[in-house]
């Protein structure tokens, strides 16, 4: 498996927590870390995969076109 394949599969918790719901302190509280660590989670995906998979200028907290089809 290649390191990015390997980063999402590792990530995808914090992925679909933060996108179902729709909070990045929401999924930090339901997975049990900090909001930092999703937030560094997420943008780490983000740098892998090339994309933006959050609009985080929005509340709550919206995926991009690119997010809804990862």
């Amino acid at each position: 498996m290649k390191s990015s394949q390997f980063l999402v599969v590792r990530y995808s918790d914090v992925f679909l927590s933060a996108a179902n719901l729709r909070s990045i302190a929401k999924a930090a509280a339901h997975l049990g870390i900090s909001q930092s660590a999703v937030s560094q989670k997420i943008a780490l995906l983000e740098s892998k995969l090339s994309v933006k998979l959050f609009d985080l200028t929005t509340r709550p907290l919206t995926l991009t076109s690119e997010g809804r089809k990862n």
